[in-house]
């Protein structure tokens, strides 16, 4: 009916937005966790997710070890997961310190 009609579509267009929004937080969250290993003097390894299918920023970049945030960030050209790589919001890589 029209009803479910109505809510399927705003259903399918709030997956969408948050869809739109997922990569944005993720961008956040791996740069927090670059500017909190920053001011911990730890090292960062940019991990990709075993599961997903990565593009040729994450291929270059990911999986390997990093001595600073600033030096990821050199290195890269100022790109981390989900910010600036070639799959955008739909990264799905994360960083993580080095302890």
């Amino acid at each position: 009916d029209e009803g479910a009609a109505a809510l399927g579509g705003g259903l399918l267009k709030f997956v969408g937005r948050v869809g739109m929004a997922a990569g944005a937080w993720w961008a956040l969250f791996s740069g927090t966790v670059g500017e909190a290993a920053k001011e911990q003097g730890l090292k960062l390894f940019w991990a990709r997710d075993e599961q997903a299918k990565h593009c040729a920023t994450c291929l270059e970049f990911g999986e390997r070890e990093y001595e600073s945030w600033d030096a990821l960030l050199n290195e890269t050209g100022g790109v981390w997961p989900a910010n600036g790589t070639d799959c955008g919001s739909g990264c799905r890589c994360v960083l993580q310190p080095v302890t």
